[in-house]
């Protein structure tokens, strides 16, 4: 595998980039935005007929384009090489796009790089001459390419979810595309934060309901890197056409919150089997095998793979937990022990049968049902065994974990 070192050139007189050394064969993007971030794949071929493929992670919140990478190659084999670790986590589906909607999401994301003061990822020669492509698309065209990237709001619960996590990400264009349009004015008024922020926990009641809207009592918890914040709004949802718009919005109480408070608002159950790994067992790439859009993470006692939802259902529930998109958590410890860590009950049968295809390189050792962040703490701090640093928990702990 090859990475491309030559540069994309643009057709004097502000032509899109299909000239004599690229042609624009096809793109794809998650339909993701109210997520706050998009995946993007664009496919190029070469004159000498080699494929330059370019992954983008576009970030909306306070930075623009996060990631970004690139291969040439003439095997076809290689053309999704790195399409799950930018889109497998995201959950949403993937949306075709034109030529002109790809360089315009470029173009538009790369003005979020300067706006927020955040280095383009290298090398970043790959793509400038498209963020300097002169194209402008009109308000049909936007509406189109709106379309695809946002996802369908299908239940107030959803839409209130999407318009707080929106708000409290800072990020008034999509929160403005939430709201109704003869509402925007109310729309500005609605402020949780004054830079962007994380939306941690998100409960919604019905409180009122009439003919044609739908008035919600909304409690949320949230991050601001420099505290946490606990706010009480009012939301009045109206179906307008074929989906549902926030038609008012106000915040009624807003507080500060301790940390303690907080480990006690977000708290998940955490289910966990523990397995020892027999000798010369290649746990990892059979994991692999069974869960290709899994992510690998590195810690110093052992290989974390994170597996999320292929779905982004979590933010229809009244509920919204921010790792509600979260599927299981594999970890191989460095002390041949394999650590599978799941949140809710009912996906039980599907982790039973990755244990099955797994059985005979594992033998059982114990189960554990916490409320505590076992995992993480573990992967965080400890340089023993997952067992040894089991038994000393609970023996700090008067038995509980």
């Amino acid at each position: 595998m090859e990475t491309k070192k030559n540069r994309l050139r643009v057709i004097r007189g502000g032509k899109i980039l299909t000239n004599n050394l690229y042609s624009f064969v096809s793109a794809i993007s998650t339909r993701t935005r109210l997520m706050g971030v998009i995946a993007l794949k664009v496919h190029w071929l070469k004159t000498n007929k080699e494929n330059f493929i370019q992954w983008f992670l576009l970030d909306t919140e306070d930075h623009g384009i996060y990631d970004y990478i690139s291969i040439v190659t003439t095997n076809e084999n290689e053309f999704d090489l790195h399409t799950d670790r930018f889109m497998g986590s995201l959950g949403g589906i993937k949306v075709n796009l034109t030529e002109r909607e790809a360089i315009h999401l470029i173009k538009t994301y790369s003005n979020m790089n300067i706006k927020y003061g955040q280095p383009l990822p290298p090398p970043s020669f790959e793509y400038r001459s498209i963020i300097r492509t002169k194209l402008i698309m009109n308000k049909k065209e936007q509406n189109i390419l709106s379309d695809k990237i946002y996802e369908k709001i299908e239940s107030p619960i959803q839409l209130i979810n999407f318009f707080i996590m929106r708000t409290v990400g800072n990020d008034e264009v999509a929160k403005n595309y939430l709201f109704s349009e003869d509402k925007c004015n109310s729309c500005k008024k609605f402020k949780v934060v004054h830079r962007s922020s994380i939306l941690l926990k998100n409960n919604v009641y019905l409180v009122k309901t009439f003919i044609d809207s739908w008035i919600y009592t909304v409690k949320s918890v949230v991050d601001t890197n420099e505290g946490y914040l606990k706010v009480i709004s009012t939301i009045e949802v109206k179906k307008l056409r074929d989906e549902f718009r926030v038609t008012r919005a106000k915040v009624i109480d807003m507080s500060e919150i301790s940390h303690d408070l907080i480990v006690n608002e977000i708290r998940n159950i955490e289910h966990l089997i523990l397995f020892k790994i027999k000798f010369n067992c290649h746990i990892e790439s059979e994991l692999l095998k069974i869960k290709p859009k899994i992510l690998k993470y590195d810690f110093s006692n052992g290989v974390m793979l994170v597996e999320y939802r292929d779905n982004n259902d979590h933010v229809k529930e009244e509920e919204y937990r921010l790792s509600g998109d979260l599927y299981a958590i594999y970890y191989i410890t460095d002390f041949d022990e394999l650590i599978i860590c799941y949140y809710k009950e009912h996906d039980i049968d599907g982790i039973r049968n990755v244990c099955d295809r797994l059985s005979e390189g594992l033998k059982f050792i114990r189960n554990v049902t916490t409320k505590n962040s076992v995992i993480y703490e573990y992967a965080r701090s400890s340089n023993e065994s997952f067992s040894s640093y089991l038994k000393i928990m609970t023996t700090s702990k008067n038995g509980q974990i």
